[in-house]
């Protein structure tokens, strides 16, 4: 069985390639798996935060989850020619 961890590599991975052969099924599949993953991995953080009584463990969850959160959720921009080659492949 895969860890998270795992997975979440092999899916980048599988990103890459789709983008290298500009598989636009393949980068949204991909992607999706990843942020599926991400997202659960904050809800159990979460969880876990939300049920125990030490401070610092809740203290020291809840930022990690908030930096995981930040960094999830940020725009971003492809740099210039993975647009051109993106505008070509739609």
């Amino acid at each position: 069985m895969l860890s998270v961890e795992e997975a979440i590599l092999r899916d980048t991975d599988r990103t890459e390639q789709a983008i290298a052969n500009l598989d636009a099924p393949g980068i949204v599949g991909n992607t999706s798996s990843i942020a599926r993953r991400a997202h659960r991995i904050l809800q159990v953080a979460q969880s876990e935060a939300d049920n125990s009584e030490d401070p610092l463990f809740v203290d020291r969850v809840s930022d990690a989850v908030d930096r995981l959160r930040n960094s999830m959720y940020k725009p971003f921009s492809l740099p210039q020619p993975w647009t051109v080659r993106l505008k070509t492949f739609f």
